[in-house]
């Protein structure tokens, strides 16, 4: 799952997901790590700024909503309602919520009070909300 490594939102999930998912079905990287990887396919920062991605064993790059069902899908206690996630149709009709939320997703960090932790859970707020667009 590659996240936006600023948004405390995003990296508060990424740490959730990796205490319930083995490292060896989810690799967990801030986007802004992510185009140093050669293995990976390569992905614009700023389309990694705006929603998360997940890359498939078979190098598939899922974004938004089918993202999240993908990671889902291999959460333990969560693996049943990712799969429904999964299905076409459904996935379509929530992307724009999930897009709704990625959009604001800064104000929402602030309005609930979430700092700016990266994903060893060191405060970073001199990085916080330095991508004016998504606030």
């Amino acid at each position: 799952m590659i996240y936006e490594g600023r948004c405390p939102v995003c990296t508060r999930a990424a740490r959730w997901f990796g205490k319930r998912v083995g490292s060896d079905q989810l690799r967990l990287l801030p986007c802004q790590d992510a185009e140093r990887d050669p293995s990976l396919p390569q992905i614009a920062l700023e389309d990694c700024l705006k929603t998360i991605h997940v890359i498939t064993p078979n190098r598939e790059v899922l974004t938004g909503a089918r993202a999240l069902a993908v990671v889902l899908s291999v959460t333990p206690h969560w693996r049943t309602i990712g799969k429904m996630l999964s299905v076409r149709w459904i996935s379509r009709i929530l992307e724009s919520p999930y897009l709704w939320f990625a959009q604001r997703r800064y104000a929402i960090s602030a309005f609930l009070g979430l700092t700016c932790k990266n994903i060893n859970n060191d405060t970073i707020e001199s990085e916080c909300g330095k991508n004016s667009k998504m606030s």
